[in-house]
């Protein structure tokens, strides 16, 4: 389980990596709407690993 949280964790870095990256190539080419894929883009790279995430910490049963 100890294995499997690092690598949701590393997955949740990986992703905002790739993220930071994506803003910056916007943000070379000058286009105004960057803000509104960014946030759609942060949620959909780190809402679905940090829900797996959550979910180990509760226990089974509940």
């Amino acid at each position: 389980m100890i294995l499997f949280r690092f690598m949701l964790i590393t997955v949740l870095i990986l992703n905002n990596i790739l993220v930071y990256q994506h803003y910056k190539y916007l943000h070379k080419k000058n286009i105004s709407y960057i803000a509104p894929r960014i946030i759609v883009l942060v949620l959909v790279a780190n809402v679905p690993a940090l829900f797996v995430l959550i979910s180990t910490f509760i226990p089974p049963g509940r």
